[in-house]
């Protein structure tokens, strides 16, 4: 689905040069308009962060829901709907997350491409953990 590349108000970026070679296969995976506010918001983003995860086969979303990494079979990992991030150096401290949700918040609004953040669910809290959100109008 995705390209290496898009253009926003006339400027153009790649992904050439900023995601390593470890985060270009979750990429390509993944649905065109999330992988165009992942590419974005790493332009905007204060913090280096590389994709840990695209799209899953049901094979890989049963062995997260198993291990308890992932509470649901539902996931929109299964469609190319999420992608898991994470910060450059790795960390798993939530409070390393929250530069990466703002710089992802504003590349979708941006975009006008509405997302998820994992961080801001009540309950099970899954920073690494973007995906779209489906608009009441099906688009």
């Amino acid at each position: 689905w995705a390209t290496n590349s898009f253009s926003h108000d006339g400027g153009s970026f790649s992904h050439e040069g900023v995601f390593s070679d470890r985060s270009l296969p979750h990429l390509a995976e993944i649905h065109p308009k999330l992988y165009e506010v992942v590419l974005l918001a790493r332009h905007l983003s204060e913090v280096s962060f590389e994709i840990t995860d695209g799209k899953r086969t049901i094979e890989e979303q049963k062995h997260y829901y198993e291990t308890g990494k992932s509470k649901t079979m539902k996931s929109k990992h299964l469609d190319g709907l999420a992608v898991d991030v994470v910060p450059i150096p790795v960390t798993w401290e939530p409070e390393a997350f929250y530069p990466i949700a703002e710089a992802m918040k504003q590349a979708a609004d941006i975009l006008d491409t509405p997302i998820v953040w994992g961080g801001d669910w009540r309950t099970f809290k899954d920073y690494p953990h973007f995906e779209l959100k489906e608009r009441p109008d099906g688009h």
